[in-house]
């Protein structure tokens, strides 16, 4: 498979983030997400693992790896895949990002693996296109609930910024890691990718799960209208599809960690 080279693209996610870039450097942040939290066949199929892991190794970066939700046709080549992953990553993986209920107990019985709770648990309204989904001050039900997010091996939960001002007084005294993802926000996810079904037979397309030829590495779908009123950019990039969202206000607590998504200077790469 070819992808996109991993250094230049993380140079240059690392460069436009204000971050510079020299071999020899002190680095200004602490880790890099790996794995999907939204395909499959991605997280078992991937090739880039043992490149990643070494990157890291060399320079003492920690690794957070992202588990996506598992059909039951590819949940033991996922729950293989996760072990081999995290035995190869001993020494740099220090937490694995769940997105279901199932997942988490997997992983909260597997050994002593700390876990975060992933972006796909928090299913609250979020659409990109609508002011009242963005100008808003938005909460996050899941964050009501104390004894699910408190539990043993969680150590904190991941979050989007779904509007334009988040509000996380539901977690004041909350001693997890609360991680932001930036500058986009998902807005949807499904089983079925349009990029892997596009170049299929009518009866082949449109199925779960499916193998495909990661076209996901070679093309994303933007989409913009200066007649919505809020304009904002939206982007199918693989499964799901993203909304930008830069700039956030939260109120009650402020975020721990905030994720830099890639996502313009990986299409930039694309256009050559």
């Amino acid at each position: 498979m070819m992808y996109p080279d991993f250094r230049d693209l993380f140079d240059a996610a690392a460069f436009l983030a204000g971050i510079n870039i020299i071999d020899d450097r002190k680095l200004s942040f602490e880790r890099i997400y790996i794995g999907s939290s939204f395909c499959p066949v991605y997280f078992i199929f991937s090739d880039i693992y043992p490149k990643v892991l070494d990157y890291c190794s060399k320079r003492n970066l920690k690794i957070s790896l992202s588990v996506p939700v598992f059909n039951e046709a590819l949940l033991q080549q996922g729950k293989e895949k996760l072990g081999q992953l995290i035995e190869a990553g001993k020494d740099v993986i220090d937490e694995v990002i769940v997105n279901d209920i199932g997942m988490l107990r997997y992983v909260s019985e597997y050994g002593n693996v700390p876990v975060v709770l992933g972006r796909l648990f928090f299913k609250d309204p979020r659409d990109g296109r609508l002011p009242a989904f963005v100008e808003r001050t938005a909460g996050f039900s899941l964050l009501t609930f104390p004894d699910f997010i408190n539990q043993e091996k969680v150590i904190g939960i991941e979050l989007d910024p779904l509007a334009d001002v988040l509000d996380l007084r539901a977690i004041r005294d909350y001693r997890g890691v609360v991680t932001l993802n930036g500058p986009y926000c998902y807005m949807s996810v499904g089983m079925i990718c349009k990029f892997g079904s596009v170049h299929k037979t009518v009866d082949q397309k449109f199925r779960p799960s499916t193998g495909c030829r990661f076209e996901c590495q070679h093309i994303v779908e933007i989409h913009a209208d200066p007649h919505r009123p809020l304009n904002k950019k939206l982007i199918r990039a693989g499964r799901a599809v993203f909304f930008y969202q830069p700039k956030v206000e939260t109120i009650g607590r402020s975020v721990d960690r905030q994720l830099y998504f890639p996502l313009d200077e990986f299409t930039q790469r694309l256009k050559g």
